[in-house]
């Protein structure tokens, strides 16, 4: 059986260990996205029940909404709606790689193979795993940016009726 060079070997290694690096930074970043999408979807439900509360409130008072106004609170609540549904959809649990070490027929296989198979199907599989779950987190978060853009145009139009309400009556 031939051994690795230290050269090679080390060579192997800092490749091993600085993807190590960055599939855990990756991870860090998925969590935390998990964390602001959660937060997000709390935001949203709340602005939606503040709106509808408000809106009620307004309408018991004696408020008759414009045909302009109904558009406006119509566009609100579909941006919202948009936010809230896409969020949800990118909230469910989503299956990423991770490295395969110790299922009886891997680990066994990984038992069997010389060093420098071992390290090179290491840094295989590492890339492997960081390139699917790279492009999954990608995607996502495209769908995230796309919910966050639709609430600040949800922002933006009660902003307008707000001001529409208080200008001109």
């Amino acid at each position: 059986m031939e051994k690795l060079q230290e050269g090679e070997r080390n060579r192997f290694k800092l490749l091993i260990d600085r993807g190590n690096e960055v599939f855990e930074r990756l991870e860090r970043d998925i969590s935390n996205f998990n964390s602001r999408n959660m937060t997000f979807i709390g935001i949203i439900l709340a602005i939606l029940s503040i709106i509808l509360t408000l809106i009620l409130f307004l309408l018991q008072r004696g408020w008759q909404p414009s045909k302009v106004d109904i558009l406006l609170l119509c566009l609100l609540v579909g941006f919202l709606f948009i936010s809230l549904v896409i969020n949800i959809s990118i909230f469910h649990p989503t299956d990423y790689k991770d490295l395969n070490l110790f299922e009886q027929k891997r680990f066994k296989e990984l038992g069997s193979m010389n060093e420098q198979t071992l390290l090179s199907d290491f840094l295989y599989h590492l890339k492997e795993a960081y390139e699917y779950n790279e492009n999954k987190f990608k995607k996502r978060m495209w769908w995230f940016t796309f919910a966050f853009y639709s609430f600040i145009i949800a922002n933006v139009v009660i902003i307008i009726l707000v001001i529409k309400n208080l200008i001109w009556g």
